[in-house]
């Protein structure tokens, strides 16, 4: 650290040096300021310029930020994602005077910024350099953390350790966090005691089950390391105490058994490790133990090995096992079930259908059996025999008429053979659920399946036919709604527009705010296309505030306005920790924090709406955008009925710049680009997919090398967790997508989230109609997909569209 004297005020003049030599090494040059408004030229002449000495006019000079400018510049750029740029801004912002509190933000910034960056050596020099004694304690402490995480990334722990120590003693209201995050370095450092001391003095303070689980589990971790291998299992012992989550107390039983190997009590340990995959064959952790007891040579049968393994995704040794378990033991039937099924996966489709048929021949006591019947039909679908399916499917029923298993037979093979082009046989199968099982849950939907299937071959009379019939027998069921909103569709094409329209200011009243309504009403103003006319205005985001206080205030039965003024929450300890760690990056954490708070207010609407403000002004759109959608929620009311101040708050506008940038490069609605980020992310710039799709447009890593490459921009896989790129490459995607199918976003966004390929054999099946579009989609996560980007879209429009409802 620097050294400094007391009374040294001569600190501003080493940050400047600092600044100014680091920003040529980072840079190049001088951070470039962003954009400001050009001075008007001088006027100039063509005319001959007359012999009468003229004085150069003095050219205006360029304004300099002051530093208080810079800092603002910063958190634009921070918040854009621009890191380096951001980093520069600060740098530059301490070149000048500033108030103790802003040095405070600056120093800490710069740090944030470079380890964002991805340049932790370099956030390790600067933060090392700053003048810590001269900064309020609670940005000194701040700077000591980020000190450690930059020291622990650039490969030094044990000076992570020791800067992590000295943000502790700084009385910081991230104890735990900080003591796991020391334990963490002192590890890597090869301290192993001086960890497990860290750790044992978090653990009293853990501030949920969750995190008192990770500090167990990096106790026990440690433990190991140093051999004290009772010690580890006991914490492991305390997590199963209270864990509920079957896969991870599996995983957690998985690690105990491997303390006990570890201590030589193998006995114990390979109990142990039965004992799982017996009890969770479908877990990571059994797969785990399957593999050490087969290393270790314990018997493990091969029915349970095979299922094991088939849970796991490892079709070949499951294969394996399950054929050694079949030749071995009479009671196979379960086990043909299951080989069919890897070697399905395996691309064998004869020794598939063997074990079918097997399977149905000779053992109906086996519970799979049934399922068996629908899987053999499928292996003939995926073929393409598919009278072969239909054929075995009348077969079962024919012979098992009454069996439990026959409704959902029924109903699987109809929509496995709709999705398959064989919409007859389809009928046929949703025609017998109806008329035999007439109760049954899928009954009404199979009735609307039947409308669909006729409506699409121009059968207007039998489509019409099921859906009066859904609707009269099934006046209760979601699916009525969707009847009469068909039954509108059927009678404009026959010419009867009244009618049409009644039907749909129906649907359009009963499903206010929902796809279906949403739907009838862009029917009943004649559009069918999600472009607007670009057209928005997006107000002051205090506009209509005080409004909307007085109106909840009014609701909620308070006349005292001075309550507004005092959230409960501003003394929490949780959420002052969750301040910290959001002003230091350590976002997971904040997240943690501040949802432990909202969850304690969740039944209090105007202690929401303060959280709500709160994480506005913090830049927390994802935490905001829920507390603001509970709120609603326990106001009991919807978006569209609430004061627009309020509404806007479920559904904001952030990242203003960047998406009107992108909106107008591409021609695209950013209201649409609105609505998509909404549903992909909450607005959240660091969500991740299950299916590893990244940032505010949830955009997969192979997309994103794709889009660089079209681009012709340099890529990394961390750059999609910065909000500028993200929203970039996500509109650019969006616009390729609309251009390919010839600027239809409906088809657009089902290539967005399901792929252009599945996009254009559904769109071809609908001959043109967007509504026989989104019944043809065969993936049901694109067709709620579609259904919220609709619904998002319509508020957006009525909150910021200029023309008014769109």
């Amino acid at each position: 650290m620097h050294a400094r004297q007391p009374r040294a005020p001569r600190w501003r003049w080493v940050v400047m040096g600092i600044a100014l030599l680091g920003l040529v090494a980072l840079f190049g040059r001088l951070p470039r300021p962003l954009p400001l408004p050009s001075p008007t030229p001088a006027a100039t002449s063509t005319a001959t310029v007359t012999p009468s000495p003229v004085p150069s006019p003095t050219p205006t000079p360029t304004p300099v930020p002051s530093p208080s400018e810079w800092l603002m510049r910063a958190r634009a750029a921070m918040r854009a994602g621009a890191f380096e740029e951001a980093a520069a801004a600060y740098a530059a912002a301490l070149q000048g005077p500033l108030s103790m509190e802003q040095a405070g933000e600056a120093w800490v910034g710069i740090g944030r910024a470079l380890l964002a960056a991805e340049q932790p050596a370099e956030a390790a020099q600067r933060l090392s350099q700053a003048p810590l004694d001269t900064l309020p304690p609670e940005w000194a402490r701040q700077v000591w953390a980020l000190l450690g995480d930059a020291r622990r990334q650039a490969g030094d722990p044990a000076g992570a350790a020791e800067a992590y120590a000295r943000a502790l003693a700084s009385g910081s209201p991230l104890t735990v966090e900080l003591r796991m995050r020391r334990a963490r370095a002192l590890q890597e450092a090869g301290r192993w005691e001086a960890a497990a001391a860290e750790l044992r003095a978090a653990l009293p303070a853990a501030r949920d089950r969750s995190q008192e689980a990770a500090i167990r589990e990096q106790l026990a971790e440690t433990m190991e390391a140093l051999q004290a291998y009772p010690a580890a299992l006991e914490q492991y012992q305390a997590i199963l105490s209270f864990a509920q989550n079957p896969a991870y107390r599996a995983y957690i039983e998985w690690r105990a058994a491997q303390a006990l190997l570890n201590a030589g009590q193998t006995s114990e340990a390979y109990a142990r490790l039965q004992r799982l995959i017996r009890e969770a064959p479908d877990t990571v952790g059994a797969y785990n133990a399957l593999v050490r007891l087969v290393e270790a040579g314990i018997p493990v049968p091969d029915d349970l090995r095979g299922q094991i393994d088939y849970f796991a995704g490892q079709c070949l040794p499951a294969v394996q096992a399950f054929e050694r378990w079949i030749a071995a033991h009479p009671e196979h039937g379960d086990a043909h079930y299951y080989a069919a099924l890897c070697y399905r996966a395996l691309g064998n489709m004869t020794a598939a259908h063997a074990h079918l048929d097997a399977l149905l021949r000779d053992h109906p006591e086996a519970s799979h059996w049934a399922d068996g019947w629908l899987e053999k039909g499928r292996l003939w679908v995926q073929s393409g025999a598919t009278d072969a399916a239909v054929a075995l499917w009348q077969r079962f029923l024919a012979r098992f008429p009454n069996h439990p298993f026959a409704p959902r037979l029924l109903w699987e093979a109809g929509r496995l053979l709709e999705r398959n082009g064989a919409e007859a046989s389809a009928a046929a199968f949703y025609r017998q659920l109806v008329e035999r099982f007439p109760a049954d849950a899928r009954a009404p939907e199979a009735w609307h399946r039947l409308g669909v299937l006729a409506y699409a071959r121009g059968d207007l009379d039998s489509a019409a036919a099921a859906w009066e019939t859904l609707r009269g027998r099934y006046p209760d069921s979601p699916w009525a709604l969707t009847a009469q909103f068909w039954l509108g569709k059927v009678t404009w094409a026959r010419g009867d527009r009244e009618r049409a329209a009644s039907e749909w200011r129906e649907v359009a009243a009963r499903a206010a705010g929902r796809f279906l309504g949403e739907r009838a009403r862009m029917l009943l103003n004649g559009q069918e296309a999600l472009g607007g006319d670009l057209s928005t205005a997006f107000p002051d985001p205090e506009s209509g505030r005080e409004e909307a206080e007085a109106w909840l205030l009014a609701r909620l039965g308070i006349t005292d306005t001075a309550v507004l003024r005092n959230p409960p929450f501003s003394s929490d300890p949780a959420w002052l920790a969750g301040e910290e760690a959001w002003r230091m990056g350590w976002v997971e954490e904040a997240r943690q924090l501040w949802t432990r708070v909202r969850q304690r207010l969740d039944g209090d609407p105007l202690a929401l709406y303060q959280l709500t403000l709160a994480f506005r002004e913090r830049g927390a759109d994802a935490l905001s955008l829920q507390a603001a959608a509970r709120m609603l929620a326990r106001l009991g009311i919807r978006p569209q009925e609430a004061p627009p101040f309020l509404a806007r708050l479920a559904y904001p506008t952030p990242y203003l710049e960047q998406v009107l940038a992108e909106a107008q490069r591409y021609s695209l609605d950013p209201l649409l680009l609105y609505a998509l980020m909404r549903q992909e992310s909450l607005f959240d710039p660091y969500a991740v997919s299950s299916a590893q799709a990244r940032g505010l447009m949830q955009i997969i890593p192979p997309t994103a090398r794709a889009i660089a490459g079209a681009l012709d921009q340099p890529y990394r896989e961390t750059w999609l967790y910065r909000p500028q790129v993200n929203i970039a490459f996500g509109a650019y995607y969006l616009a390729r997508q609309r251009d390919r199918f010839g600027g239809n976003l409906w088809v657009a966004l089902a290539a967005y989230n399901g792929g252009p390929g599945n996009a254009a054999q559904w769109w071809e099946a609908a001959r043109g109609d967007v509504d026989l579009f989104y019944e043809r989609i065969t993936l049901e996560e694109t067709r709620r997909y579609l259904e919220r980007i609709l619904e998002h879209l319509a508020v957006y429009r009525r909150l910021y569209a200029s023309h008014g409802e769109g």
